[in-house]
């Protein structure tokens, strides 16, 4: 996991949402599908935003490296 920034206070549920949903994104580039990560990210909590990017981020660069 990414340590570049603090983890925000969240349950269970929010991280486990996130990560669900970032890994979405990623497999969305893949298939070469429209981005849709400023609307996703919208939609979440304000105070969760710059972890869901950070985590976007993450599993972005994980797929490009592996």
């Amino acid at each position: 996991m990414s340590e570049s920034m603090k983890k925000p206070r969240m349950t269970q549920e929010e991280e486990d949402e996130i990560e669900t949903l970032t890994k979405g994104l990623v497999m969305r580039d893949k298939m070469k599908l429209p981005k849709i990560d400023r609307e996703v990210e919208q939609q979440r909590p304000a105070h969760l935003r710059p972890w869901f990017r950070e985590r976007l981020k993450f599993h972005r660069d994980a797929a490009r490296n592996s």
